[in-house]
């Protein structure tokens, strides 16, 4: 409690964002791991909404191992899981299905950073531009080239040729 000048008491602010969970559920999260950070419970609730969702996106519900089968990138992963919390429930299991159809070709890494640009709405701009692509390609040029310092000039016309005539 503070005082102002006149000595009356005011209620002091809050400070930080304003709590988006229900208070029992967080309640009884804290109940289940005493002594946690505030960030671990939230993840937690995440974690906890996404399996949920998860489970009960058919009738009947999935059992676990059919949970595991089906969303294992996901379920697997508890920051993925949390980040995926964040979404609105009608867009997880999607995204979520997305995510293990391409399971194979990401990191977790680079998932949790799809579904957070996504949630933020920073999507990509998808139209390159000429001088992004010379950069780009002389990268892997160069990358390729540090580690194979054998390779000359004229490999490298060949190669690019070769790739030239199949997008052609």
């Amino acid at each position: 409690m503070e005082t102002d000048s006149n000595n009356v008491i005011m209620e002091k602010k809050k400070r930080g964002r304003p709590r988006t969970t229900d208070a029992e559920f967080e309640r009884a999260c804290r109940e289940m791991e005493p002594g946690r950070s505030d960030r671990h419970y939230r993840n937690m609730m995440r974690v906890g909404k996404t399996t949920g969702t998860l489970q009960y996106s058919r009738d009947p519900p999935l059992t676990l191992d059919e949970l595991i089968s089906e969303f294992g990138f996901v379920f697997t992963h508890p920051s993925l899981s949390a980040e995926l919390g964040y979404l609105p429930e009608d867009e997880i299991v999607p995204v979520a299905k997305f995510l293990c159809e391409n399971a194979d070709k990401t990191t977790v890494k680079k998932a949790i950073s799809i579904v957070r640009r996504a949630r933020l709405g920073q999507t990509r701009d998808h139209t390159g531009e000429f001088s992004q692509l010379i950069r780009e390609i002389e990268a892997v040029i160069d990358d390729y080239c540090t580690r194979y310092p054998g390779t000359n000039a004229d490999e490298i016309d060949s190669a690019l040729r070769y790739i030239l005539e199949t997008y052609s």
